[in-house]
């Protein structure tokens, strides 16, 4: 497509009036850059005809250059979206190719970043089919009803294949095309297809409690991509960490955005997925609301250009589900519409934010006060009155719990 700079800046709210005539005329106005502040009537100049795409400069903030430099610093788009956009093609005519990560690159392979054997798979979806038909079955009642606590509907839990597996089993290892003997723990169980293919399959293990060994994997599964099938359709990309994430806003939202999952915070940092995510326009880093989540986002922020955070209220996204949040309108659809429109800061649903870094805190308007997981979300500071997040004053929170189980 080819585009116009004063017309995308125009429809970005940009008033300027015309001041010079030569070489195809010269805007002036307010500047809309994101941090700037628009001060002054004459501060952003506009030369719509200058060069291929045009000039732009601001005397105020200093942002400068063509319609591709301003498509990424108003609107957040990658090099190479920002390019497609202006119609940018390589000299000799070809399509232009997308920006695979180095560490995409690796020639080096590995025997768990492909596809499991055919003879794992044709016993592991043996294993699903039983599963699931003990779940819908009198003894995995139990299972099903801790699914449906979670949130998640009927025909989530059907069409994600999840099972039940009623207790551990020792399997013999060459059933499975493996050397030693397979575990299978007792626990909820989640396959993780790629069109016909299964990549692998988690047990949430019943007899762990909690920690993070909680969910184990059955042995001879590969390295990869939980709902890696939903790539195919051109919408933005919500990555998150664990499986029952994914199913919420699948749930949720699943007409609007594609969703995938890693199952950890260290999963799918394979060559296969990080140059199946890098052709996306726009991947929105879902980790979990806490400091491990932000570092393992963080990783891949640094790899994908076309990617930004986007940090649950609190926790992760299936336990805002449980609590009522509109997942697509109050969260995922808001940091969409900053991002295009050059914010770096999610619009709260209420006027409440943190004092230290800004970040928005959910309207609670009309919930039960007792189901308000006020410890997890927002701390006020008593002599000021001014509120917080866990990140900005975790001492607040500390003594809140403190109080909580003193109480």
């Amino acid at each position: 497509m080819e585009s116009n700079l004063l017309a995308e800046m125009q429809t970005d709210g940009f008033r300027g009036k015309r001041t010079a005539t030569t070489r195809g005329g010269e805007w002036h106005g307010p500047c809309i850059l994101p941090g700037c502040g628009g001060l002054g009537k004459d501060r952003l100049r506009v030369q719509p005809y200058a060069g291929k795409h045009g000039y732009f400069e601001c005397r105020v903030c200093g942002a400068k250059g063509s319609l591709v430099d301003y498509l990424m610093i108003k609107r957040g788009y990658t090099k190479q979206y920002a390019l497609s956009e202006v119609g940018w093609k390589p000299q000799d005519g070809s399509t232009p190719r997308v920006l695979i990560p180095k560490e995409a690159l690796s020639p080096k392979t590995y025997p768990t970043h492909a596809v499991p054997s055919p003879q794992w798979q044709t016993t592991a979806k043996a294993f699903l089919q039983y599963c699931a038909d003990i779940l819908w079955g009198g003894k995995g009642q139990e299972a099903l009803d801790y699914l449906r606590s979670r949130g998640l509907k009927d025909n989530t839990i059907k069409a994600a294949g999840l099972g039940y597996n009623p207790a551990e089993m020792l399997r013999p290892g060459a059933k499975w095309g493996r050397e030693k003997s397979v575990t299978l723990c007792q626990g909820i169980v989640i396959p993780w297809f790629l069109g016909e293919d299964l990549w692998r399959i988690t047990v949430r293990d019943e007899k762990v409690v909690e920690g993070d060994n909680r969910y184990k994997q059955v042995p001879g599964g590969s390295n990869g991509l939980y709902f890696g099938y939903t790539l195919g359709y051109e919408r933005p990309v919500v990555l998150v960490e664990g499986e029952f994430d994914a199913l919420s806003i699948a749930q949720e939202a699943g007409h609007a955005v594609s969703v995938v999952a890693t199952g950890g915070t260290a999963g799918s940092r394979i060559t296969k997925w990080l140059a199946a995510l890098a052709t996306k326009d726009l991947v929105l880093v879902a980790f979990d609301a806490e400091e491990r989540g932000d570092s393992a986002a963080q990783w891949w922020l640094d790899r994908l250009e076309n990617a930004h955070r986007l940090r649950p209220f609190w926790k992760d996204a299936n336990q805002m589900l449980q609590d009522n949040v509109a997942l697509l309108d109050d969260w995922i659809t808001p940091r969409v519409e900053s991002i295009l429109h050059g914010s770096s800061v999610i619009p709260a649903p209420s006027a409440d934010v943190c004092k230290g870094c800004g970040c928005p805190f959910p309207s609670f308007e009309g919930w039960d006060i007792e189901k308000i997981p006020t410890y997890d979300v927002m701390a006020i500071e008593p002599v000021e009155g001014d509120m917080y997040c866990e990140k900005c004053r975790p001492d607040l929170f500390e003594q809140l719990r403190e109080l909580a189980r003193a109480s």
